[in-house]
């Protein structure tokens, strides 16, 4: 190995360097970062995400983004998608942390149905409020999943998908 070969240099601390990155070619990820971070705060707090979440919500989305839009992707697109995958995420690791801190699996639900019903509120939507018996389904749903061993995406997804059932189904 040589030290004049950029693959083959190791840092200071001895982990090996990456490819490096020109100066130009940061500015430009440097710029996109910053318009996509004001962009996506915007567009999350339109959406109803509280003021302590939007931060961690648009880091989320931030990689996505550039890994769509460095390798030619459409910026809209990129946007949306970014955001929606940040989104699931959230949702996802609010789950899991609550219950990581002891909250039963259905408070842990719970918790992603309020969260639902803050955003849907700070988009100006009217308040949700599902009756019990489709709260008692999608419970069901969430803990099948579990037992299936399902990630917790898909158990929430469940959940959701069972209360829009019982809402298709009500009307």
């Amino acid at each position: 190995m040589t030290d004049n070969h950029p693959a083959e240099r190791q840092d200071p601390a001895g982990a090996p360097e990456v490819a490096a990155i020109d100066q130009e070619t940061q500015e430009v990820i440097d710029e996109l970062s910053g318009e996509f971070l004001t962009v996506a705060a915007d567009a999350a707090a339109r959406d109803g995400w509280p003021e302590e979440l939007i931060e961690p919500l648009t880091l989320i989305a931030l990689e996505p983004f550039l890994d769509s839009v460095l390798g030619g992707g459409d910026p809209d697109q990129a946007f949306e998608q970014a955001m929606a995958e940040a989104h699931a995420r959230m949702f996802e690791e609010i789950f899991t942390s609550a219950q990581d801190d002891g909250e039963t699996l259905a408070d842990a639900f719970l918790c992603m149905l309020l969260l639902d019903r803050t955003l849907a509120e700070g988009r100006g939507e009217p308040e949700v409020k599902y009756p019990e018996v489709w709260v008692e389904a999608a419970l069901a749903a969430v803990y099948e999943e579990a037992e299936r061993g399902s990630d917790p995406g898909r158990q929430i997804g469940a959940g959701f998908d069972a209360l829009a059932a019982a809402a298709r189904a009500a009307a």
